[in-house]
């Protein structure tokens, strides 16, 4: 290319503009590194700034506990200084004063006596001030006046690290502890200043008269002021920088374990109250007994062709049927809204009485009732059960009609017989009884006259002895029969029997369905999943992870997979004791055999903690500042849970936990590699030796590289940025660096590297010259860094840290003990016998406390860590727990309700609507009601041998579920599957009518249409496939259309109803229609288009009008 044509390429719009592109649109990984820096921020920030009122009233009621530990630990260190001043001012003077003794017991036992009968609630603020005061005056004492006292005794740095530990565990404020740090690293290089110009060889240049006499000039060399500069900032600055790391992330875990602590309590209450809402659900769907065997939580359910089902064959049971024969008049005299709201107090009195005679409601539909007795209590006299209760409702009928003022008729009829108790169905499970004796009691109870109890034959056998009865009519009725593979009609006659006698029990009606009083379980399941939506909300955090944030968050977590808790478990051995449980957030990812009951044992004993901590004030601040280590010990080393901490971030790409143990690595590998990298600038800096400093050029390199190296790792696996590896050896890399003894081992090599260069630099000077004061000051800088170091690393494990301190030990062990050499002329005793002093304080006590130091710092360290990760984990765990309840809460209203009856029920707790029977009924025009008559079911069914029998229930349960599936297609939106009773299947369409359709409209009229002729097709297949040719389940559908009235009523057991003239003209035409066809009425065929071949049919005479109907077929 020319250079003319690169300059106009180069002046050109299009270069300019992707130039301008590149230069200013950042990219996904400085999108990701912002999102990290902010989500650390926001984390740390929703710590600190976390209020609440139940933290606040537990520090309150704990700051008596609170200030007792700060007397006593003020009061400790004031008797270490006390005594140290006492005894070196001893040594200066060369006599013991008793009076300085005696006054100092004096002040002591007068402060205890004081502070002992003085201490109350009043009080302890007084006392807490006062703690502070004894600290700071004992700091100024050990800067001014100890400095200069007992640095002449022997060495002060070890009685200096008591001290700052001591600061590190008193449980003061974070800001006030950093300002005692900052004062005692002051002190330190004071101490450290004095001490220096004392060298243990030059003790016979030393002018010494009387054991404590030491001279205070010396004629070795002094360095120049730079260094005594230099080694003040670099001391200060590492234990300034240290220290407040320590505080600062034990304070950050022990507060978060708090605030986990908090809304694991909070989120056990609410699991508990949606979990009795959840049972109550369940109960006001079928009873508990059969939905757990349903689910294989207490029994064996069925499966045929992928659909589970749980059936009970020949049971005993009597049957309830109750019908109010003048509807049409209570529905004139009141309003709808008014109707719905008598209705369902008058539901709620009937299921009341059930519920105390051991029965329980089957199906309701405005005017008719079925109850059953024998389903859930299986002995006594079942009969007598529903005999009380027809008479109590007798009684509420009549106190009902005198409080309301009008007329109701009431029929009952009661029969015994044997049924199958099923639970079956696809994306809806129903519950209801197989029998064809709920034929007979229908018919008993349309023989009924208004106000009496009628009940069978069958059935007055049972309660002859009981109850006074009278005869009363005879029910003909007329069975159909498979004989010799032939259908048969058979004729039957069966007489029935008035019950004659006032009822036992005296009941009430029920005032729970008053139009202002909201209905109770549809409220609170509505309330309680409001407020989880409204929790799911919020911003995430590390106080609350939600599913939602910022679009940077979200488009690089949105192809993430949600795992559980324990989506990776331990393998255990084969031997485990295997058991059938129902999935749950311990095994719902688990493919190994476990023991389910070991975990939940562990479960519950962590949560039994996690409370018993949270609700005791004295257990609160010790979580709070020191750490309940007696408690919780025992649980720390329990296998599982070990497992699990050990693990916990094994998974890189999808990490389980997000909280401040995730860059705590990458935290501790900054502040040691600051640690160390200060103590090889000061060696580099001090050392005049240049020969040394040419060899030690090489090790430097190395060490800072491999410094590099190692805190590159550690931060590059803790932030997670696995998203943008995209070659496979780097991701190779990335995955085997993130393994948690790789990133331990990295962060133990980091810790040691002070250790290595003090043995490198001992060998490259050894022998030491006396007069080398440098090679000593850079050796104890070098040895205050490693304890720093260990001290520092946090994350790392009890045993890994105290054996990288053991190493560091032995190193420095061989150091001393090669730099303090014996003096070689003869000296006095007096200076022997000081310098063996000097050697075993310097030696043994000073490696000895800084070990116990470095083995009570990891221990805390890692009892903090542990804690905040099991409180953590109990969290994550009682979140999942709500997850799970929120779904099955809104399974449970799809059992319940229709969908857009749940979606109403949201928009009204949204906006604040009382939810009542008022809000919820209302008339729907032009609505479309299909019956689904399963013909010839009890003919198959009930005279078919055992295997053929069951065999039934199987396809039963496939066409339930068959006709679930379809509602699914998109193509069939808007009809809702209502009921299922018996041998009837009830749909509609249209009811869910928005404010912007035209009533109008009858296109769903078509579609529904369209839904039935597909379930023939679909129930013909099944037939052909699972039946013998002989013996199809056919169906007789009738479908027609018109205005209907929808209610929810009950307040315990709530249900979906409708009614209306279109509901009973669709029953009557699915009884005359021949089988295996679809028959409509004259108002759905002209909604019908040019898809189908429509044929006239019978005529229907549904009260004082003649209906054309027509079949319907596709062409």
């Amino acid at each position: 290319m020319s250079r003319t044509s690169g300059s106009r390429f180069v002046r050109s719009r299009i270069f300019r503009q992707t130039l301008r592109d590149n230069l200013t649109r950042p990219s996904d990984f400085v999108y990701a590194i912002v999102d990290k820096i902010s989500q650390i921020y926001t984390d740390v920030n929703s710590i600190l700034s976390f209020h609440s009122a139940v933290l606040e009233s537990y520090l309150k009621a704990a700051s008596i506990q609170d200030t007792r530990r700060n007397v006593r630990s003020s009061l400790k260190l004031l008797f270490f200084i006390t005594w140290a001043a006492l005894y070196t001012d001893t040594l200066r003077k060369g006599k013991f004063e008793i009076s300085d003794m005696y006054s100092i017991v004096t002040v002591f036992t007068v402060f205890f006596l004081l502070y002992f009968y003085t201490f109350n609630e009043y009080g302890h603020m007084l006392y807490s001030w006062l703690s502070y005061g004894i600290i700071t005056f004992v700091l100024l004492f050990a800067t001014t006046v100890v400095s200069l006292t007992i640095v002449q005794w022997t060495l002060v740095i070890p009685y200096v690290k008591l001290l700052i530990c001591l600061i590190i565990f008193l449980p003061i404020r974070l800001d006030l502890t950093l300002a005692l740090i900052v004062m005692f690293s002051l002190a330190v290089e004071t101490l450290a200043g004095h001490q220096r110009g004392f060298r243990p060889f030059e003790c016979d240049k030393v002018n010494v008269s009387g054991f404590g006499n030491v001279a205070e000039e010396h004629n070795h060399p002094r360095r120049p002021g730079c260094a005594d500069s230099l080694i003040h900032i670099l001391m200060i600055a590492l234990l300034l920088i240290s220290g407040t790391h320590i505080q600062f992330w034990n304070k950050m875990r022990r507060r978060a374990a708090f605030i986990y602590i908090g809304h694991t309590v909070h989120l056990q209450k609410r699991n508990h109250k949606a979990k009795s809402l959840q049972d109550d659900v369940i109960e006001a769907v079928m009873p508990m007994h059969v939905w757990r065997r349903y689910w294989g939580i207490s029994g064996v359910r069925s499966e045929f062709a992928n659909q589970y089902y749980y059936q009970k064959r020949h049971t005993d049971l009597a049957f309830l049927a109750a019908g109010i024969i003048n509807l049409d008049e209570l529905e004139d005299f009141y309003s709808l809204s008014e109707f719905c709201g008598k209705l369902t107090q008058l539901i709620d009195s009937f299921d009341r009485l059930a519920v105390e005679n051991n029965c329980e409601r089957l199906h309701v539909n405005v005017a008719d009732f079925l109850y059953t007795s024998g389903v859930s209590k299986k002995r006594g006299n079942l009969t007598r059960f529903c005999i009380e209760t027809g008479l109590g409702m007798v009684e509420i009928v009549k106190r009902v009609s005198q409080e309301w003022k009008v007329t109701i008729n009431i029929k009952i009829g009661i029969h015994v017989g044997q049924g199958i108790v099923v639970a079956y169905g696809g994306d809806r499970v129903r519950y209801d009884i197989l029998s064809s004796e709920l034929s007979i009691v229908k018919l008993v109870m349309d023989s009924c006259i208004p106000g009496e109890v009628t009940i069978s034959l069958a059935a007055n056998r049972r309660i002859i002895m009981l109850y006074p009865t009278q005869p009363a009519t005879v029910v003909n009725y007329s069975q159909k029969r498979v004989i010799h593979g032939r259908e048969l009609t058979v004729e039957l006659q069966m007489p029935t029997y008035k019950v004659v006698g006032p009822s036992e029990n005296d009941v009430g009606l029920s005032h729970s369905g008053d139009l202002s009083t909201r209905i109770s379980i549809v409220a609170r399941c509505v309330e309680y999943l409001g407020q989880s939506y409204a929790t799911e909300s919020k911003a995430p955090s590390l106080v609350f992870h939600g599913e939602t944030g910022n679009r940077h968050v979200a488009c690089t977590a949105k192809n993430t997979a949600r795992k559980s808790v324990f989506s990776f478990s331990r393998k255990l051995e084969t031997s485990a004791k295997s058991l059938d449980v129902a999935p749950t957030i311990w095994n719902v990812d688990q493919k190994e055999v476990v023991d389910p009951v070991k975990l939940h044992q562990i479960d519950a004993e962590v949560l039994h903690l996690v409370t018993d901590l949270r609700s005791d004030p004295k257990r609160t601040v010790s979580l709070m500042q020191y750490l309940p280590i007696r408690k919780w010990t025992k649980l720390f080393r329990e296998e599982e849970i070990e497992w699990h901490y050990q693990n916990h971030t094994r998974d890189v790409s999808y990490p389980v936990y997000v909280d401040s143990l995730k860059l705590g690595p990458a935290v501790d590998g900054v502040i040691v590699a600051l640690s160390s990298g200060a103590a090889f600038f000061y060696a580099f800096v001090i050392n005049e030796d240049y020969e040394v400093a040419l060899k030690m050029y090489s090790f430097y390199t190395i060490e800072l590289t491999c410094l590099f190296v190692l805190l590159g790792c550690l931060i590059w696996t803790s932030t997670k940025f696995s998203r943008f590896v995209s070659p496979r050896i780097l991701r190779f890399i990335h995955e085997y660096l993130s393994h948690q003894m790789v990133i331990r081992g990295c962060l133990l090599i980091l810790t040691l590297l002070p250790s290595i260069h003090a043995a490198l630099f001992l060998l490259m000077k050894y022998p030491l010259s006396e007069n080398d004061t440098h090679a000593f000051d850079i050796i104890a800088v070098i040895w205050m860094s490693a304890i720093i170091n260990h001290m520092s690393a946090t994350t790392l494990p009890v045993w890994l840290n105290f054996t990288g301190a053991l190493i560091t030990t032995v190193i420095f062990s061989v150091i001393k003990h090669l730099v303090i050499r014996p003096p070689e002329t003869d000296v006095s005793p007096q200076i022997q016998l000081h310098e063996a002093e000097i050697t075993i304080v310097s030696q043994f006590f000073d490696l000895y406390l800084s070990i116990i130091m470095v083995w009570f710092m990891s221990n805390v360290n890692d009892h903090n860590c542990r804690l905040n990760f099991y409180c953590m984990r109990e969290l994550r765990i009682c979140r999942e727990e709500q997850e799970q309840l929120y779904e099955k809460l809104r399974k449970g209203f799809k059992y319940l309700f229709p969908d857009f009856i749940a979606r109403q029920l949201y928009k009204d707790n949204a906006e604040g609507i009382p939810i009542s029977a008022k809000n919820l009924a209302k008339s729907v025009n032009n609505a479309g009601i299909a019956v689904i008559y399963l013909s010839n079911l009890y003919t198959l069914h009930a005279y078919q041998p055992p295997a053929e029998s069951e065999k039934i229930v199987q396809i039963l349960n496939l066409i339930f579920a068959t006709i679930d599936d379809l509602l699914s297609r998109s193509s069939f939106f808007g009809i809702t599957n209502l009921q299922v009773a018996n041998d009837h299947c009830l749909l509609a369409s249209g009811l869910d009518q928005l404010s912007e359709w035209d009533a109008e409209e009858l296109f769903h009229v078509g579609a529904l249409v369209d839904y039935c002729l597909a379930v023939q097709r679909k129930v013909k297949d099944i037939s052909e496939q699972y039946l013998d040719p002989g013996t199809p389940i056919t169906l007789q559908i009738g479908v027609s259309k018109g205005s209907v009235r929808t209610a929810v009523v009950g307040t315990h057991k709530p249900t979906f109803v409708i009614w209306g003239r279109p509901l009973s003209t669709a029953m009557k035409i699915a009884h005359i229609c021949p089988p295996g066809e679809v028959q409509v009425t004259s108002g759905c065929k002209h909604t019908l288009g040019d898809r189908y071949s429509v044929t006239p049919a019978t005529e229907v005479q549904m009260d004082s009008e003649v209906l054309q109907t027509f079949l319907v077929r596709t062409l």
